[in-house]
């Protein structure tokens, strides 16, 4: 027999997988009929509504872990150490955190499950000070909303392609602290250097809030209705969507790099480290439009293609994953004080998911 406290800590511990693992925290989405020539019982709404949903949590998680993959972004340098006070750093930086990779590869069921890749961006100022003893400390910023666009040129067009953009802001912040544990040891005058080892804890947030307004089109596939016997027919929606897109990722992540210098001008840098994440992706949408169809037995029964006014409404919400181990490699060229620097970030959990970034700083 199972003792109490034993059974206690069973049920703890499934309720805690349940909720750190569970990356659809809720989602749900209902469809009414309004007008139809038909009784409204005798038309599946709920295959209508699951056939919604379904495409949505299929991809709802994969942009919940593209923005989490660009949330560690930001910091692209490719030497161990600034320096000692006042060496600094400041520069720009534009990545993208990348999921669903697999999606490319044709011969991947990715390709043909309804999922798609997803792309989550994070430009950046940065900077960094140095501070002594083998440590400095890197900053990073971005902040841009429809108002502060606006304010500088009232006439841009907000419209594309039947959609409206009502208002937007985004922003990313974040600051990481490193130390130069193993410092530099020139292997090879002039040829090669071995740049050192340097461990980093950063803390990062990034956040937007997005809404629109546009056309919406979509067809179901197979939806019962009873006309006068239960028929399987497709069914096209054509209407209008209100939703809004919302994101706020908190993330902690730890770093070890080793950095190689080759004839001075190019640093290599490669290394390992884990992110953690708290926050969530949430998309809620409402919308309504008529619906037809092509079958002919629908429009024979009742003498029109009309199925009646749909009206929708969803919410949902997305939880990134919450601890992220990641692979580093990143090159930078050295001109002078100018640096350009390419870095990515693989995620050894699956392998496929990535982030990349491409900045260029200046180094005194």
């Amino acid at each position: 027999m199972i003792k109490p406290s034993t059974s206690i800590f069973l049920i703890i511990y499934c309720l805690f997988i349940i909720v750190v693992f569970n990356k659809n925290i809720y989602s749900s989405t209902s469809i009414t009929i309004s007008g139809s020539p038909i009784p409204i019982t005798d038309i599946d709404t709920n295959k209508m509504a699951n056939q919604i949903q379904h495409t949505t949590d299929l991809n709802g998680p994969f942009i919940a872990d593209a923005f989490a993959l660009a949330n560690v972004l930001g910091y692209p340098i490719g030497k161990s150490y600034i320096g000692s006070f006042p060496h600094f750093e400041l520069g720009i930086a534009v990545g993208a955190g990348c999921t669903n990779m697999k999606y490319f590869d044709k011969d991947d069921p990715a390709h043909d499950n309804g999922t798609l890749p997803m792309f989550a961006p994070n430009p950046v100022l940065h900077f960094g000070l140095g501070l002594g003893g083998g440590f400095d400390v890197l900053g990073k910023a971005f902040y841009i909303s429809k108002s502060v666009i606006n304010k500088y040129k009232s006439d841009i067009d907000y419209e594309a392609r039947g959609t409206t953009l009502k208002d937007f802001k985004i922003y990313s912040t974040g600051v990481k602290l490193r130390y130069n544990y193993i410092k530099e040891k020139r292997v090879l005058p002039f040829y090669l250097a071995f740049g050192g080892v340097t461990f980093s804890l950063g803390c990062n947030f990034i956040y937007g809030d997005i809404s629109f307004i546009g056309d919406y089109k979509y067809d179901f596939d197979d939806i019962s209705v009873n006309v006068p016997a239960p028929t399987n027919i497709p069914m096209n929606f054509d209407g209008q969507f209100e939703a809004n897109i919302h994101w706020a990722i908190f993330t902690l992540d730890a770093q070890a790099i080793a950095y190689f210098d080759i004839f001075y001008i190019f640093s290599l840098y490669t290394g390992f480290g884990v992110a953690g994440n708290i926050g969530a992706f949430k998309l809620e949408s409402t919308g309504e439009g008529a619906a037809t169809t092509t079958n002919s037995t629908y429009q024979t029964f009742t003498g029109t293609n009309q199925i009646g006014t749909v009206t929708f409404s969803s919410k949902n919400r997305y939880r990134s994953s919450p601890v992220i181990p990641l692979y580093i490699l990143g090159l930078e060229i050295n001109i002078l004080v100018l640096k350009l620097n390419a870095e990515t970030m693989v995620n050894l959990h699956n392998r496929s998911d990535v982030n990349v970034q491409f900045g260029t700083r200046l180094q005194f």
